[in-house]
Order: structure tokens, then C-alpha cells, then sequence
């Protein structure tokens, strides 16, 4: 649906082996498995536990699959849109929008 700008592939995130340094971070990697490109670093702010940086780690790593996965949602309900709802039509712009903003 979106032309991407961001770079493409599956990410994984990479867990940093230095875990209760708060400077290093946790890692999110595109995923190959020869040459792995460091797309992210996700550093613990004062005040955030452990398991809140792991888990935005671990939703940004899953972003371009989130993409794709709504991108095809929004596909099929595109083929039946005569039949949804105002409350379907609207969730499906809204989430046009959402793709819109975080692919422009």
C-alpha cells in the first residue's frame, strides 16, 4: 500500500548482554543473518523500569510487521467496504491516517 522510507526487513530486538548498564541500551536489528544493520538503540530513561524498556524494544521491533498486517487488513476491508458500518468505515481511516503519519 505505502511506498517505505524506513529501512525494510523483519527487525529483531537484540537484548544488550550489559543489561543493568542504563547507557547501553537494547539493540533492534534488521534481521540477516550475514550482515545485521543496527536500526535502533533503546536507552532506559530515569524513571522506567526494565521491563517498560524491553517492552518498547520489543513494539518497535515489531513495527514494519504491524504495518504489513494492517496494511493487508485494510486490503480485504477495502473489497467489502459497501458492507461495513459508519463505526468500520471510520476505523479503517483512522487507521489510514496512523499509517500515513508514521510512513511520511
Amino acid at each position: 500500500m505505502s511506498e517505505n522510507k524506513f529501512t525494510p526487513g523483519k527487525w529483531i530486538y537484540v537484548r544488550n548482554k550489559e543489561q543493568d548498564n542504563p547507557k547501553t541500551g537494547r539493540l533492534i536489528l534488521q534481521d540477516k543473518t550475514t550482515n545485521s544493520k543496527n536500526i535502533a538503540s533503546i536507552i532506559s530513561c530515569i524513571g522506567m523500569s526494565q521491563e517498560e524498556v524491553e517492552a518498547n524494544a520489543k513494539l518497535i521491533a515489531a513495527a514494519p510487521e504491524l504495518l504489513e498486517s494492517i496494511e493487508d487488513l485494510i486490503g480485504i476491508l477495502n473489497l467489502i467496504s459497501e458492507y461495513l458500518t459508519e463505526s468500520g468505515k471510520e476505523r479503517v481511516a483512522k487507521a489510514l491516517t496512523v499509517i500515513k503519519k508514521a510512513t511520511e
